[in-house]
């Protein structure tokens, strides 16, 4: 799973691909770059990154199943 272009664009404070590359790049995140060089950061290295481990992680992407019944 990858972050969306909207919750990078919101993480790093800009709209544009470039600004967002430099923004990671300053902070030495790691990316992929897409073809139309936009950043791609993947959603369980976000989590990491920003001090989400282990059981919260897994209930911060889980769907509140009891909430549907």
């Amino acid at each position: 799973m990858l972050l969306t272009a909207d919750e990078i664009a919101e993480l790093t404070g800009y709209p544009s691909a470039r600004g967002q590359r430099k923004w990671l790049d300053e902070r030495r995140w790691r990316y992929e770059v897409a073809r139309d060089g936009s950043p791609r950061v993947a959603r369980a290295y976000f989590l990491r990154r920003m001090g989400v481990t282990g059981e919260t992680a897994q209930t911060a992407t889980e769907p509140n199943w009891q909430a549907i019944a």
